[in-house]
Order: C-alpha cells, then structure tokens, then sequence
C-alpha cells in the first residue's frame, strides 16, 4: 500500500509540475519561442526513454535490447514518436493532417501518459526511485504528458474539444486512482 502512495504522490506532483510549466510556458515565452519549448520537450521525451539504453550502450553493459526500444510497443511509445512528428510539423504552416494530429496526440497521449505515471507496474514491482530504468520510465510519461496537454494551452485543439478532453481525462484519473484502490484492497 505504502507504494501505490509513493506513485500516486510522485504522479500528482508531477501532473502539478506539468501544469505550472505549461502556464509559465504560455505566459512568459514568446509565441514564436513556444515552438521550440514544445519541440525540446517532445526530444527530450525520445531521449530520456532512450537514455538507459544509451548508457548501457556506452559503458558495454547491454544485456538485450527491450523489444519496446527497436519497435514502438506500447500506446505511449507510439504516442511518444507521433508528438516528435508533431513537434517538427509544428514549424509549418497549419494544415488538416497537423491539426487532426494534435487532436490524436492530445486524447490518446494525456490517457497513455496519466496511465503511465498512476499505474506504473514497473514502479509497483519495484518501488525504488533510485533504480533509474524505473525513473526514466516515468519522467518519460511527464514529458509526454507535457507534450500532450500543450495544444489544449496553445489553443490549437478548440474549447468544446478540451471540455470534452478535460471530462473524459478527469474521469480516467478517478478510474485509475479507484482501481488501484481497489485491487490493493483486495488483496488485503
């Protein structure tokens, strides 16, 4: 039990962290300027899932390549590589193809991103911040939920969009947080 608090604290207050970046984001950097945030975060989003791969790499320590490195596995890896795409369209002229991208980006990345952070089963296996394949997994999910929640700050998804968004997102979180409830308390 003592855990999921320690996951479910870490993922409110990196939800908490998103959020002020994102308003401190729109209100103090240039518009111009707010393309390159959301590029640098999009590749630091890349890097940061590639990086314990990449230092196994450099000290010779490789011991198999997960299969989720080479081919994108899971929601949020293939979110994760959908956002860079995103992000370098971001610098053209807006079109019909980068808008329903956002779109797709903003739904599904916000739910593969809260899921990845509220029920992080690599976490729950081992609750240790100090194993740093553990924490780069779920400093990933912070970056791509950061990259998911922009085009909401940026208005490029419009308001009946994000009340709908924001509902459906709002009832997720609750869904999560009562299931991980729920089986902890079941095995009590």
């Amino acid at each position: 039990m003592l855990d999921v608090l320690k996951l479910e604290l870490f993922s409110l207050a990196s939800i908490l962290f998103v959020i002020l970046m994102l308003f401190l984001t729109h209100k103090y950097v240039s518009e111009n300027k707010r393309k390159y945030c959301y590029l640098v975060s999009a590749i630091l989003c890349v890097l940061v899932h590639y990086s314990y791969f990449l230092y196994q790499l450099i000290t010779g320590t490789v011991d198999g390549v997960p299969a989720n490195l080479y081919l994108p596995q899971w929601p949020c890896n293939i979110m994760m590589w959908l956002i860079l795409v995103v992000a370098v369209m971001n610098f053209n002229k807006e079109n019909i193809v980068l808008k329903y991208l956002y779109y797709i980006t903003s739904w599904i990345g916000v739910f593969c991103a809260i899921l990845g952070l509220c029920c992080n089963f690599n976490f729950l296996g081992t609750p240790d911040f100090s194993d740093y394949n553990i924490f780069k997994g779920l400093l990933s999910h912070v970056f791509l939920l950061y990259c998911c929640l922009y085009p909401f700050v940026e208005r490029k998804a419009d308001y009946e969009f994000f009340k709908v968004t924001l509902s459906l997102i709002i009832s997720g979180v609750i869904f999560v947080v009562c299931g991980n409830y729920s089986v902890i308390f079941s095995k009590l």
